[in-house]
């Protein structure tokens, strides 16, 4: 069975009956094979901004009030699915989501949206999807360059997972099986873009490293504030900054 099918399914499981979809710029397409085999028709609604904006959310908590959704469907990489975390912890809302990077955001409790005087953040359950759909098929078209920054934000968690608070035995093993598929699949992906079985390795690394990560460490604390105040890509920020924190931190 499909995505597209699937998708149907966990929305009626979750007892939703009237939904939105969420989506950047490379979503639109999915989206709309999503929405048409959904009834009644979701709202479709395109981001508007890079960034996990105050816009988009008033637009999204617009739009649930308005068409009285109940549920939501996020389709994309750190921003739609960051922005999703965010409507979801403020509404209460189930979401399906369906990942196309490998950044293991959806796996994770933090959420937040908007910069500067606006910015809001928080960390709770009611942040994560209902359900979390990976197609590996679906990141096929997913650019080298983008594969490897998205899962070298993954990598980051699970570094820092290693010598941040609150970790555990069992923690400390998770992480270290992440930076170990990590580290195997994304040259293979790199290398052989259409290599179906290096990509579903690389999901599994990411969901890993998300899944139990420790509280934010160097590597996030430079950036998330450099992307921040320089409005640069989110992925590809980490995938420059974590080489240098794992040097600090070796050192």
């Amino acid at each position: 069975m499909g995505t597209v099918e699937v998708v149907a399914q966990e929305l009626k499981l979750h007892g939703v009956k009237r939904a939105f979809i969420l989506y950047g710029a490379s979503g639109e397409s999915l989206a709309r094979r999503i929405a048409a085999s959904i009834e009644p028709a979701p709202e479709l609604l395109p981001l508007s901004s890079r960034s996990i904006s105050s816009e988009d959310f008033k637009r999204a908590t617009d739009l649930i009030q308005k068409a009285s959704c109940d549920g939501f469907v996020a389709i994309g990489g750190g921003t739609p699915i960051g922005l999703a975390k965010a409507i979801a912890a403020n509404t209460r809302l189930p979401w399906i989501g369906i990942t196309t990077t490998y950044s293991g955001s959806e796996m994770a409790t933090n959420w937040t949206y908007g910069k500067g005087a606006e910015a809001r953040q928080g960390s709770g359950s009611a942040a994560l999807p209902a359900t979390a759909i990976y197609d590996p098929a679906l990141t096929l078209s997913l650019p080298p360059v983008l594969s490897a920054q998205s899962g070298m934000n993954a990598m980051a968690h699970a570094v820092e997972t290693l010598y941040g608070e609150g970790r555990s035995p069992v923690v400390e093993a998770m992480a270290t099986a992440a930076i170990g598929h990590l580290s195997r699949s994304l040259p293979r992906v790199v290398a052989e873009p259409s290599n179906v079985e290096a990509r579903t390795e690389a999901f599994y690394g990411a969901w890993l490293a998300a899944a139990f990560r420790a509280p934010v460490g160097v590597e996030h604390a430079i950036a998330q504030k450099v992307r921040q105040r320089f409005n640069l890509s989110h992925a590809g920020t980490h995938a420059v900054v974590t080489p240098y924190a794992i040097a600090f931190n070796r050192g």
